[in-house]
């Protein structure tokens, strides 16, 4: 839904027992690395969101998965 970047330690640190306000979607820790190489690895994700399997299924194809808005 929404791809970010946290320093605080994800599931465990941020967002311990968090819903994120539906019970469909979990905290997901998917690459580690300085907060460089974690912040373009968050835009590849962004920017590459339209060509992914999911989205692709979709009857509208989103440019920018729902939680990210903008690429900031």
């Amino acid at each position: 839904w929404k791809f970010g970047v946290t320093r605080k330690g994800g599931a465990a640190g941020r967002y311990p027992n968090v819903d994120f306000g539906n019970l469909n979607l979990q905290f997901m820790e998917q690459f580690t690395g300085t907060l460089s190489d974690c912040m373009k690895e968050e835009r590849k994700k962004i920017y590459s969101y339209p060509f992914m399997p999911e989205t692709r299924a979709r009857d509208i194809i989103l440019i920018r998965p729902p939680g990210n808005k903008n690429d900031s």
